[in-house]
């Protein structure tokens, strides 16, 4: 028995056929079924049953899986033992500013599991920023708020897994006539002023989220949330933000500022959050931690 026969058995699981696990994992299916082959021989079980739509665990078969996995979750943590001993510097990029209100939580716990942990938040002034020090590996973690429909514009060498779902909200002060409304659409907007921010890739966003309509006349550019909130509250100009950070504003909660849903052809448009790391470099116990607790944390 192997760690490489544990990895390929839930590497099938995960992806359903021997083909698509292959393909995973860089490795030909001839070798990958040789291998389950020799360890269903060694364990006298069938771990998998094989059809033509794909390969399923057999009920001793799941089982064998999820001790696999126990396994190679056991030698990963012996392999950071070394680690525990010294400083783990953990860098992570956040954009925008409100996603720190989820860090006190997720420190606290983090330093109870990985003490030795060296950790840095950085609050960067756009997603694009993150991206490039995640491809350089001046970032270990990346969060931040944005559409899924961004994705496939992000560095190919770069992770992205969602973390929760929001929807995508224009900020108006509680004196606008818009504050009344229970949603907007793009023709709703094009006669006030917006305050846009300088990231191309939030542009990009709100050019799709608009078009085919152009985006509202821009009164300031800027990526600094607070300063974008202030004006906003002049009724000078609106603003963005998702839904689920701008709950948690107190201008928000004190009836100062409200957040209207934005509706584009009968659909309000998501807001999703998201981490990211580089697929080049292996997580280490801080990193695993932080992700791990970061998903318990959105998941309340």
């Amino acid at each position: 028995m192997t760690f490489e026969q544990l990895r390929y058995i839930i590497e099938i699981q995960r992806a359903g056929t021997i083909l698509a696990a292959a393909e995973k994992l860089n490795v030909s299916p001839p070798a990958i079924s040789k291998a389950i082959s020799n360890l269903e021989d060694e364990l006298q079980i069938n771990i998998f049953i094989r059809t033509k739509t794909g390969s399923y665990p057999t009920q001793e078969g799941e089982r064998i899986i999820q001790l696999a996995q126990q396994i190679l979750n056991c030698a990963e943590e012996m392999r950071q033992i070394p680690y525990q001993r010294e400083k783990i510097a953990l860098n992570i990029g956040i954009y925008p500013q409100e996603i720190t209100e989820l860090i006190p939580a997720i420190v606290t716990s983090l330093t109870e599991i990985v003490p030795h942990v060296d950790l840095t938040i950085n609050q960067q002034i756009a997603i694009s920023d993150i991206i490039v020090q995640l491809d350089e590996q001046k970032a270990d973690l990346g969060l931040f708020s944005t559409a899924q429909l961004l994705l496939p514009f992000f560095n190919k060498n770069i992770v992205v897994r969602s973390l929760i779902s929001s929807r995508f909200c224009i900020l108006v002060s509680a004196k606008s006539p818009l504050a009344k409304k229970s949603f907007v659409s793009p023709a709703d907007l094009l006669s006030y002023q917006m305050i846009i921010p300088t990231d191309p890739m939030i542009i990009k966003c709100l050019q799709e989220f608009f078009r085919p309509f152009p985006l509202p006349k821009c009164l300031l550019r800027t990526n600094d949330q607070m300063l974008m909130k202030k004006i906003v509250l002049t009724g000078t100009a609106i603003g963005t933000c998702s839904e689920l950070l701008g709950r948690k504003d107190s201008l928000v909660q004190q009836n100062q500022l409200v957040l209207i849903p934005f509706k584009y052809q009968d659909e309000f448009l998501p807001m999703d959050y998201f981490y990211a790391y580089n697929s080049k470099k292996q997580l280490n116990q801080a990193e695993k931690e932080f992700i791990r607790i970061l998903k318990t944390t959105c998941s309340y």
